[in-house]
């Protein structure tokens, strides 16, 4: 069994101020990318991204209404925003290489360099998103939500999978910063279950 929960900063260089945190929701589609993973050993269903969900706002002080998160979309979801005049997503890269540790309570459980709990970076970057939509502090561009992906072949984002998938609370919603990015942690743990 697994959960999650995400860690979102603002990074100017080396420094990072941690803005929120909460958790994530698990699609159909995680199941698929454990599955082959896991079973099969595939290292093209590794999680490899992210997309950051980012909305145009009139007024930075507006809210991003949130879509109601099917579990069992993933992909179609991400692809619907190519009809929307004001919402997109980046597609990014992990930033820094997946590390594995212990998870809390679990440290003398685990042998020494292992561990239960995969932590995984993303952070914001570019100037527009995947359907050509404006990315900046200039057009108000609140970061909404993100998802975590596996993509068997990161030229190919069609054949992209949502792992796990994340919406901020109207409060946690924040306009792309003038300096520096925005950078999500997301943190999964394997535990028995309850």
């Amino acid at each position: 069994m697994g959960r999650g929960f995400y860690r979102l900063f603002h990074r100017v260089g080396p420094c990072a101020v941690l803005l929120s945190t909460g958790k994530n929701a698990w699609p159909f589609t995680w199941g698929l990318v454990a599955a082959q993973a896991i079973g099969r050993g595939d290292r093209d269903y590794r999680l490899r991204g992210m997309y950051i969900e980012f909305e145009n706002v009139p007024d930075p002080s507006d809210p991003v209404t949130l879509p109601t998160v099917d579990l069992r979309t993933g992909l179609d979801y991400y692809q619907s925003l190519s009809g929307s005049p004001t919402r997109d997503f980046v597609r990014v890269p992990f930033d820094l290489t997946p590390t594995i540790v212990p998870a809390p309570g679990y440290e003398s459980l685990c042998p020494e360099g292992e561990g239960n709990s995969v932590i995984v970076h993303g952070q914001t970057q570019g100037n527009e998103g995947v359907f050509g939509k404006a990315f900046s502090a200039a057009t108000y561009s609140k970061i909404c939500g993100f998802a975590v992906i596996a993509a068997p072949d990161w030229a190919d984002r069609a054949r992209d999978l949502v792992f796990a998938r994340a919406y901020f609370d109207p409060e946690q919603q924040l306009i792309r910063p003038e300096t520096g990015e925005l950078q999500i942690q997301h943190n999964l743990i394997f535990e028995e279950a309850a």
